[in-house]
């Protein structure tokens, strides 16, 4: 064939209908390119040399890639990586105690666990500092409580929640477009959703924690649900250890009723915690949620284009591989999947039911106008809407497990019908 033309293998002669044109991130060198030899691009990855189909590797704007190219393909496209790498377009370390860094598009040594502790110790002392800061402040300083109470009115005033909730909820759908749905954008557009990705608030992401550094991607599961749910359980034993202490304070003799003391602080607990649970859900229930249905999502490699055969791996962790044409899956995949499976309970769907349940509780008092305790506490649900759509927040949530998490369940073999879903799902929530 000519140059940049390849045949099938050297057993086909070379002719006009057996001669084709060279992938795109390929090069066929005159005479001597079959497809089993065809020549990769640096930047460019393949499984094996049966496969037509050439994938573009993550590349850094400095031009740093994990794929070095050429033209042997090795066992499962290792070949065309940079040492110390393998597996799907290269991203997956042969070293233990490494990840691939996104960043550099190479894989670096995992931090000490030192580095962990000190990241998450900022990322709860900062507010932590602040609150009680304001506290302090609030309760010595008349003037900083005045200007503290004007500064919550104009808030009040502006509708704050339903503008915080409204972006989050829009970055948290469309910051991972790219990853749910698999399909190829133009470099603008794919620049400014990774600068929204920054805003994607998920603690345990690569940003912070990667999971090889956590020992799989089931250990980080297993924090990204474990996580919030700590959260509460000291926030709520914190509450109730201070509501204990002001109270034993201002009244000497409350110790006299005990269980009296403790009911009224468990009620004033679980009353704070509250609010600060809804206010972690609208943080973190898209991304937890995203993740742990991450566990179903499997991406395509075509094997072996004229046979038509295709090996699937875990987009989130891609050192696992799927069930496929041929190939039974990693014992890894089958352990995470039943672990997803319990989560699925546990946070989405549990965390679904829950906040249906307490809607049902203050659904009186919203439409009565008749404010209660409860309804209170859970006021950032219903204070922006009419009384008749008190429900909103509850379908907006289903939209998002929809949208982010629900659609990886459709096969990427027919990942167009995610976008479909997608829409109808949208314009349902429009209408």
């Amino acid at each position: 064939c000519q140059a940049g033309w390849y045949r099938k293998s050297v057993e086909v002669a070379a002719s006009a209908r057996s001669c084709f044109d060279c992938p795109a991130g390929t090069d066929c060198p005159y005479g001597s390119t079959t497809l089993p030899t065809l020549h990769l691009r640096r930047g460019s990855w393949r499984i094996a040399g049966q496969a037509r189909q050439v994938e573009v590797c993550r590349t850094t704007p400095t031009g740093a890639t994990s794929c070095q190219g050429g033209s042997d393909a090795g066992n499962d496209g290792e070949g065309y990586c940079a040492p110390g790498h393998r597996g799907p377009q290269c991203e997956v370390c042969i070293d233990e105690g490494h990840y691939f860094e996104w960043r550099s598009a190479s894989c670096t040594r995992c931090p000490p666990a030192t580095h962990y502790v000190m990241i998450y110790s900022l990322l709860l002392c900062i507010p932590t500092t602040l609150l009680c800061a304001a506290s302090v402040i609030h309760h010595r300083s008349p003037r900083a409580r005045q200007a503290i109470r004007r500064i919550f009115a104009v808030l009040k005033s502006l509708r704050y929640e339903s503008k915080v909730k409204l972006i989050i909820g829009f970055v948290q759908v469309v910051a991972v477009i790219g990853k749910v749905y698999s399909i190829a954008m133009p470099g603008l557009f794919r620049a400014v959703l990774q600068s929204l990705e920054a805003l994607y608030l998920d603690v345990l992401s690569d940003m912070f924690a990667p999971s090889e550094c956590l020992g799989g991607y089931a250990n980080l599961l297993l924090l990204e649900v474990g996580l919030p749910l700590a959260l509460m359980a000291v926030g709520a034993l914190a509450v109730f250890i201070v509501y204990v202490l002001r109270r034993l304070r201002q009244e000497p003799g409350a110790m006299k009723q005990p269980r009296k003391l403790f009911k009224d602080a468990g009620k004033t607990s679980a009353m704070i915690v509250l609010r600060a649970a809804l206010w972690l859900l609208v943080f973190f229930y898209a991304s937890v949620s995203s993740s742990i249905f991450g566990a179903f999502h499997c991406l395509r490699f075509v094997e072996d284009s004229d046979q038509r055969l295709y090996r699937e791996f875990l987009a989130k962790s891609l050192d696992i591989e799927c069930p496929s044409d041929g190939h039974a899956g990693s014992d890894a995949y089958f352990q995470l999947r039943s672990i997803a499976l319990i989560l699925v309970f546990m946070w989405p769907l549990g965390c679904f039911g829950g906040l249906a349940i307490l809607l049902v509780r203050i659904r009186k008092a919203v439409l009565r106008r008749r404010p209660t305790e409860l309804s209170h506490a859970t006021c950032m649900l219903t204070r922006d809407y009419k009384p008749a759509y008190y429900w909103w927040d509850l379908a907006d949530m289903f939209r998002k497990l929809v949208l982010n998490s629900l659609v990886v369940l459709v096969p990427e073999r027919i990942a167009f019908l995610r976008l479909i879903v997608a829409l109808l799902v949208s314009v349902l929530c429009l209408a």
